[in-house]
């Protein structure tokens, strides 16, 4: 009989840290609204509310720059050695090399009695206030009497690089001085950007191409990186590291600069766990490590880590988020067709996303199902499958499309087929050869729920994840939560239809975890 599901330590701790997060920004704010209220005279009345707004962005604003005005002098100053932590393991169990079948049991199972759990609900990131930026109305410019004629501009130079395909072009700036300092300066190093007024001559080009494509904090760090090894590639890693550091930190990321021994360091705070890879642990807060790409495979043998010391209450930046929102990019296509069953899939996968994912930090497989990479395909999915289901009803229509899943697709352990943990976006399985069961557990949590409108959630077994739907009219192996019936349902499992959980695991606590 399967045991109730549990909400893991893990878990636990993320949920806390949320709630810490969303105090800290609630006092922040509160702070920012007492001092905008005390400044104003009693007897004064307020304008506006979007006046009222106005005021608590610019008070945010200095605050914010105030810190990355002194940036410098925190890099001069002490820097504190800490503990190294290694990578922690998605899970740690190997997954099965050989995936089960299912058989119909001679002597028919009990029917189980579904348990009644209580799961503390997810806490979703709490998202910066949604504040405007303040218009600053256009100043009217005065008309002599005797026209002049207009100033020549000078020509602008161009920096031209690529960033997966894209053709990306940035004004240019010298960086003379950046490479005269000397190594270990990372405070003066720091000044000569600032006089150089990189951000104001870099980011917007940066940025323009960030809202055009839709990438991500993550992938907003990637441009950045291909313009420093662009624009420093005959540079030392010291002074890439020193400039990626310096406009992501005016990108609003509390990114760190750190060293073991003389190899520089970047630390980058993620919204996410991120698996497989080592990490600081910094007032709470996790900083993964990342050395200079062009540097190649760095060996930190078991030397300390040092970073500048900062305030704890100093407002650094914020952590990036690894969720995936639709991408635009150039377009390379690839065809694909699966069959079985009488269901057909086809059509074609851009692989210039699947090549920005290919080396993804490993984060929680919920976070791999609640991001988009092309919503023209998932379009394309839904409307094919729900076509070709329409003749079926309830649970036919549910296990025929997980049948499709079953055997529509061949299995490969990850280490077999890529030599590394790689759970998939639901649009990489249209393009490898073969996949895992996390992976068909992603791709058929959305269909069932997008095509046939069940709900479901995530199910995480050491060693195995797979799917668990909400159903009223079935019996089979699955339990209750928050007054409704979960049903195992596993695309691993091959020939088993909802509510048959694989034998092995019959037995043990399941963890819970939610992707909508």
């Amino acid at each position: 009989m399967p045991v109730a599901p549990k909400v893991t330590p893990e878990g636990r701790q993320l949920i806390q840290k949320k709630m810490k997060k969303a105090k800290i920004l609630i006092a922040v704010v509160a702070t920012l609204i007492a001092t905008t209220t005390n400044a104003q005279n009693e007897n004064e009345t307020k304008d506006s509310f979007d006046k009222f707004r106005e005021g608590i962005l610019t008070s945010y604003n200095n605050f914010r720059d105030k810190i990355l005005e002194d940036y410098d002098e925190f890099l001069d100053g002490v820097w504190k050695e800490y503990q190294r932590f290694l990578g922690v393991e998605r899970n740690p169990k190997p997954k099965p090399f050989v995936v089960p079948r299912y058989e119909v049991p001679v002597t028919p199972l009990e029917p189980v009695k579904l348990k009644p759990i209580v799961v503390t609900p997810d806490i979703k990131p709490v998202k910066p206030l949604d504040i405007p930026t303040p218009t600053i109305p256009p100043v009217v410019p005065v008309i002599p009497d005797i026209p002049t004629p207009p100033p020549v501009k000078p020509s602008i130079e161009y920096q031209n690089f690529s960033f997966y395909s894209l053709s990306v072009k940035v004004p240019k700036t010298d960086y003379t001085s950046l490479l005269q300092v000397e190594i270990g300066q990372y405070g003066e190093a720091w000044r000569q950007l600032k006089q150089l007024k990189v951000e104001k001559q870099v980011l917007p080009a940066l940025q323009q191409v960030v809202q055009a494509c839709g990438l991500n904090d993550y992938f907003t760090y990637e441009l950045t990186e291909c313009y420093v090894d662009a624009v420093l590639s005959s540079a030392n890693a010291e002074k890439r590291i020193s400039l990626l550091h310096y406009l992501m930190a005016h990108q609003g990321f509390d990114v760190r600069i750190a060293r073991c021994g003389q190899i520089p360091l970047l630390l980058l705070p993620m919204e996410q766990m991120v698996y497989a890879r080592s990490y600081l642990n910094i007032n709470e807060q996790r900083f993964y490590l990342f050395t200079d790409k062009l540097s190649g495979s760095v060996d930190l043998g078991n030397g300390g880590i040092y970073s500048c010391d900062i305030p704890k209450d100093a407002n650094a930046g914020r952590t990036l988020d690894l969720t995936i929102r639709p991408l635009t990019m150039p377009e390379h296509k690839q065809s694909f067709n699966i069959s079985y069953g009488g269901l057909t899939l086809k059509g074609q996968v851009n692989t210039t996303l699947i090549n920005m994912v290919r080396h993804y930090p490993q984060m929680p497989i919920p976070d791999y199902a609640r991001s988009t990479l092309d919503t023209g395909i998932r379009r394309s999915l839904i409307s094919q499958m729900k076509q070709q289901l329409q003749p079926y009803q309830g649970m036919t229509a549910v296990n025929k499309l997980l049948r499709f899943i079953q055997m529509g697709f061949e299995y490969a352990t990850d280490q077999e087929q890529h030599g590394y943990e790689k759970p998939y976006f639901l649009e990489e399985i249209l393009y490898y050869p073969k996949c895992d069961c996390e992976d068909r557990a992603v791709f058929f949590a959305y269909l069932v729920k997008e095509v046939l409108g069940v709900d479901n959630c995530l199910i995480q077994y050491p060693g195995h994840e797979c799917t668990a739907i909400v159903r009223n009219d079935m019996t089979g192996d699955g339990f209750t939560l928050n007054g409704k019936s979960y049903y195992i349902t596993d695309p691993t499992y091959l020939g088993a239809d909802a509510g048959h959980c694989m034998p092995q695991y019959r037995e043990t606590q399941p963890e819970v975890q939610f992707w909508y």
